[in-house]
């Protein structure tokens, strides 16, 4: 994936924690020289971007116009919920303004978001840099029941790879690579959002990377929940 939110613990000052872990560990490996960290003051947010994978999928105006039309569907979820078939304009043009701030090759150690963007851009960035097909968008997240009681088809990909501690009871072990849900509702107007098509568009995205690693492999789980709300 491209990024991954951190959202297992937090820590009073991120900017400088996060930003010392990338130094740290581009110093022990060269594999992590793409890794950055992402801060978005306004929720105290923080991801860990593959700046690599980001050029790979944004770095120019045709491959920003097929990863979006092909990878990425964006759900208005204010009023009825309903696929927009265009990328809204902030999210363009926020996401252009952190292309143009990365250097090449990468050198920086931490990108911050300034507080002057809304839930309307930052909720689907926030969707771009974790490599979700699925993109909501909305005006305001001061809602207490967005999406409560609608059916949504929730997928999960899960890793299974040989156990990292050598204390561990099983061999093997299962890491959850990404999980991200749609209105299930939607499907019957869309027909790539058909459970089958997304899951098949979810394989062939990752299988490549997952196949290069040795005895590795993956598993796509669905099934279909109703939550008091969701979170963004």
């Amino acid at each position: 994936r491209s990024g991954y939110l951190v959202d297992g613990f937090i820590t009073s000052n991120p900017t400088h924690v996060f930003s010392s872990l990338v130094g740290k560990l581009r110093e022990k490996n060269d594999l992590f020289n793409p890794l950055t960290h992402v801060c978005e003051r306004s929720s105290d947010q923080s991801f860990f971007v593959n700046l690599d994978l980001i050029h790979g999928r944004f770095s120019s105006i045709n491959d920003t116009c097929n990863e979006l039309g092909s990878w990425v569907t964006f759900i208005q979820l204010d009023g009825p919920v309903s696929r927009i078939i265009k990328p809204p304009a902030a999210v363009i043009s926020l996401l252009s303004q952190i292309l143009n701030r990365i250097p090449s090759p990468p050198a920086t150690l931490e990108l911050t978001l300034q507080d002057s963007y809304g839930p309307e851009s930052l909720v689907p960035l926030a969707a771009l840099l974790l490599e979700y097909p699925i993109a909501y968008t909305v005006t305001s997240t001061s809602s207490q029941a967005i999406l409560g009681g609608v059916p949504l088809d929730v997928y999960q990909c899960i890793v299974k790879h040989p156990a990292v501690s050598t204390h561990a009871s099983t061999q093997q072990e299962d890491t959850s690579l990404i999980k991200f849900s749609c209105p299930s509702h939607l499907a019957a107007s869309n027909s790539h959002l058909r459970p089958s098509r997304i899951v098949d568009k979810v394989s062939k995205r990752f299988l490549n990377r997952i196949q290069r690693l040795a005895d590795v492999r993956m598993d796509i789980r669905y099934h279909v929940e109703g939550l008091d709300r969701i979170a963004l």
